[in-house]
């Protein structure tokens, strides 16, 4: 058998000359954390009309980073807006005049990606700038899986005891 440095006892992770490779961290979109992007109306919305927000296409930067698992909602105009997540005009989500409104995972449930604004006011526009969107995406850590990974253990221990 040839002598080869594996057989040796020399870890894969040592160089030939024996320093330690330097660690480089993986690429992983899903785990990743973001930076928070802005988004606001670039022009003004009448009455009964719809702004669409595609974060992808709207900000090329932020492709990298897949869906958004957090979104902030701040409403400035004096109009009562209707915003319907990925476009699903199923579940719209009414947003009062001069309110702020947050949501995360467990909201939005898969993420992200664009979004309709709708102006609910029979009578009145929404200037530029007055609807303004913050999306971001957090993190995923040890402590954070492993709280996940607990409530559904849990969960399922509860209904185990109860057969």
């Amino acid at each position: 058998m040839p002598i080869t440095r594996y057989n040796q006892g020399v870890s894969p992770f040592m160089t030939k000359k024996g320093a330690r490779k330097p660690y480089q961290k993986p690429y992983n979109r899903e785990f990743d954390r973001s930076p928070i992007f802005q988004f606001t109306n670039s022009g003004t919305i009448v009455a009964g009309a719809t702004h669409l927000i595609d974060i992808h296409s709207d900000n090329t930067k932020t492709k990298k980073y897949g869906a958004f698992s957090n979104l902030r909602i701040t409403n400035n105009s004096d109009e009562d807006i209707m915003m319907y997540i990925n476009q699903n005009r199923n579940k719209g989500i009414f947003i009062a005049s001069k309110s702020i409104i947050e949501m995360d995972a467990n909201v939005l449930g898969g993420g992200v990606i664009s979004f309709i604004v709708e102006n609910l006011h029979a009578t009145t526009t929404i200037s530029a700038n007055e609807i303004r969107t913050e999306v971001w995406k957090e993190g995923v850590t040890t402590d954070s899986t492993v709280k996940e990974a607990h409530k559904l253990l849990h969960s399922a221990f509860r209904m185990l005891g109860r057969a």
